[in-house]
């Protein structure tokens, strides 16, 4: 069980899912391994930063040290002052924060300058030997009071005050003082001592003048001196080369943040490249991934597929027995094969059961047809004697009760043939031989014909039918369709109202639409206020041999075909016949049917149709009758008597034959099935013989068969009309009329 699961697709799925995710996990340690050195890289940026304001607000220490904090009297009393302190302080604090600076900075691998870092270095430590000069320097210097600005203070008040010089000496000096003190030039320094040797070489001056003036003088040259060396904005000094170093270490420090701003830059790229290096190469890894999962998917699919395509294209019929080859390396592939091979199998079986179930089927069928097809030979052919014997009696001159004993059996043998020919149509309809014809109609003159049919059975009944046509103006006039099934449509759901209604009315109501341009839509409705159909027992409706309740069959009769027949016929020309209940408490049955619109010039009704009276026969002497029935020779016979005619009987196809070659017949009536010789041979030889070939005349077939196949049969061997038994006297004189006025006859087969 281990090992299936290592074939089977799940197994690599996973095992690919675990690939992507660790491919992922490996791209994120590497994203965050970079973006964790940048963000140290910029830390130490942000140091740098931090160190370069430092610096920059350090000097400002410095500056106000020298601005005013040299004044406090506090400096010279303790030689602490809080600015240059303070600025001591910050530089040796830079100085480590350097220090840490250049070693993250190597750290990270930055590449500087060394000498950069060394000038660095020492400047720092210049900056701070300097700054502690310049300190002292002022400490010794002193202002006002204190150290030896102090000192040449009381020495030159002592000489103003002992007037030892005249005045005017003494502010000469100390005009030449302050221009040093703010200019710090030297000749300042020149002209002082030359004034001051002047006065000394006097013979006027005294020793002790002498000597106050000389201490004087070296007092001024130590503090000039010492202003030359602090230095200020006019001239050189430790004061310009601590702005010098300040300027210097601040491009120094910039540069090194320029270097890691670089730096950070670069490393960022290069994580933007790497991130999109990596997606790239994800995605392609993972849609390789997909194609090489799909391959070994599909390449078996693939095979599956075409061993189902061929089985399939030779109509389940190829078995391939080289089973065996159709495995999968994959585990659910492989079961999908072998459950098809398995489904294969047992589809050929089920097939080869189908088979010869349908074989046992088309037997049975052909066995019904046939049975059907000689039941009704069988049946209409004493029928068509009947049937034939009352249209003749009919024609002679009977009392009331002879009329109506004839009516009695005009009606029996009318109902018997109706339910013959209900139970051909359900037969040709479950075998699927019924066929519609399309021609053009016209619905309303067809059904106003058909209504008026039935008023007479409803006036019997004492009930009202009512006849509704309406037509939109963009109907057409004509259509295409079978009139003969839609009015035997027609004629069931009318006879059933009719049937089931014992007061009221029935209503006949069609409704034409135009569909859309080349189609109408026609809806028929069948209203009654009969008996209604219970709900619960309505499904059975349609059924064949069904009615709504078995009192139903003993109270009305009826063989429950017929809205089986309508039903079934409906669904033929592409529509559904429903019911409903009606307000009036009977039902409706309804249906539409969706024609094609026929042209105006075409007509579905015949100009030539002949009348209830029999009319004068031209061309038309002598006939031949076929039939191996003695009886319908003889009813046959009666029929054509009462036109003149002068008759020959055969009673098989060869007969038939040998009077044909002997005699000059105008029209010949075969009939189909007979012994020796059926019509459909004898029909083929007269029509292959010279005698035919100069004279050509019509060949009637007379068949007790309904079959659209007979039909079909008889066209190709050569019949030229049809007509069925029983024999209605009035079709056979609009027979007889049709080839008697033709000059060239046409073959049809009814």
């Amino acid at each position: 069980m281990t090992l299936n699961f290592y074939k089977s697709y799940r197994f690599k799925i996973i095992l690919s899912f675990i690939f992507i995710i660790t491919i992922a996990t490996i791209i994120f340690v590497g994203y965050n391994y970079y973006t964790n050195k940048t963000q140290d890289l910029q830390k130490v940026t942000n140091r740098i930063y931090t160190l370069e304001s430092n610096f920059s607000n350090n000097t400002k220490n410095f500056q106000s040290f020298l601005l005013h904090g040299y004044k406090n009297p506090l400096f010279y009393k303790t030689k602490t002052e809080k600015n240059i302190d303070t600025y001591l302080n910050n530089i040796s604090k830079q100085k480590e924060n350097l220090n840490v600076v250049i070693s993250k900075l190597k750290e990270k691998d930055i590449g500087l300058n060394s000498n950069l870092i060394s000038k660095l270095k020492n400047s720092f430590e210049r900056l701070d030997t300097l700054s502690t000069q310049i300190k002292d320097k002022k400490f010794k210097l002193g202002f006002k009071d204190f150290g030896l600005i102090g000192k040449m203070r009381r020495v030159v008040h002592n000489i103003e005050s002992s007037k030892i010089i005249p005045n005017s000496q003494i502010l000469q000096l100390r005009r030449f003082e302050k221009d040093f003190l703010l200019r710090s030039e030297k000749i300042y320094i020149t002209n002082f001592n030359n004034f001051i040797l002047e006065i000394t070489s006097k013979p006027s001056t005294n020793t002790d003048a002498r000597k106050a003036l000389n201490q004087y003088k070296a007092l001024f040259n130590n503090v000039s001196t010492l202003y030359i060396e602090i230095g200020n904005n006019n001239n050189k000094g430790i004061y310009e080369e601590i702005i010098t170093l300040n300027k210097s270490i601040s491009n120094n420090i910039n540069a090194i943040k320029n270097t890691a701003l670089n730096t950070i830059t670069s490393k960022n790229a290069d994580i933007k490249k790497y991130v999109k290096t990596a997606f790239i190469l994800t995605i392609i890894f993972i849609a390789s991934l997909i194609f090489y999962l799909s391959q070994i998917l599909t390449r078996d699919l693939k095979k599956l597929q075409i061993s189902m395509h061929k089985f399939i294209k030779s109509g389940f019929k190829e078995f391939d027995t080289n089973r065996h080859e159709d495995k999968s390396k994959i585990l659910e592939i492989d079961f999908l094969y072998r459950a098809y091979h398995m489904l294969k199998e047992n589809l050929l079986e089920n097939i080869k059961g189908l088979k010869l179930t349908i074989e046992e089927l088309e037997r049975t069928t052909a066995y019904k047809s046939s049975f059907l097809a000689n039941m009704s030979h069988e049946i209409r052919t004493p029928l068509n004697g009947i049937i034939g014997i009352i249209n003749m009696l009919n024609q002679t001159n009977l009392d009331k009760e002879q009329l109506k004993l004839l009516d009695i059996a005009n009606y029996s043998s009318s109902h018997l043939l109706g339910l013959i020919n209900l139970i051909l149509d359900y037969s040709k309809i479950t075998a699927g031989k019924m066929e519609l014809e399309d021609r053009a109609i016209n619905i309303d003159d067809d059904l106003k014909k058909l209504s008026k049919i039935f008023q007479f059975q409803a006036s019997e009944k004492g009930i009202d039918l009512f006849y509704s046509y309406k037509k939109a103006d963009n109907a057409a006039n004509l259509v295409y369709g079978d009139t003969i099934r839609i009015n035997q449509i027609i004629i069931n759901l009318l006879n059933n109202a009719i049937k089931f209604t014992h007061q009221g009315w029935v209503k006949l109501e069609v409704k034409q639409e135009q569909f859309d341009d080349h189609y109408d839509s026609l809806y028929f409705s069948i209203e009654d206020t009969g008996i209604g159909i219970n709900k619960e027992k309505s499904k059975k409706i349609f059924q064949a041999f069904e009615q709504v309740d078995i009192s139903t069959t003993r109270k009305y009769g009826g063989t429950g075909l017929g809205l089986t027949i309508s039903y079934e016929l409906a669904a033929l020309m592409g529509s559904e016949l429903k019911f409903k209940s009606a307000n009036s408490g009977g039902t409706i049955f309804y249906f539409e049917l969706k024609l094609k619109k026929a042209p105006i010039a075409v007509s579905s009704i015949s100009n030539n149709t002949p009348s209830n009276e029999f009319s004068i026969l031209r061309k038309t002497e002598k006939v031949l009758i076929v039939d191996d029935n003695k009886m319908n020779q003889k009813v046959l016979g009666l029929m054509l008597k009462k036109f003149n005619l002068s008759i020959d009987y055969a009673s098989n196809g060869v007969e038939a034959i040998e009077l044909y070659n002997q005699n000059p017949y105008d029209i010949i009536f075969m009939d189909i099935q007979m012994p020796i010789m059926d019509g459909l041979e004898a029909t083929q030889l007269i029509k292959e013989s010279y005698k035919f070939k100069m004279q050509a005349i019509p060949i009637i077939a007379v068949s007790a068969s309904a079959y659209t196949d007979d039909r079909k049969k008889a066209h190709k061997a050569g019949i030229d009309d049809f007509i069925s038994k029983p024999i209605e006297i009035k079709e056979l004189h609009n027979l007889l009329i049709k080839y008697s006025f033709k000059n060239d006859y046409a073959i049809y087969l009814l």
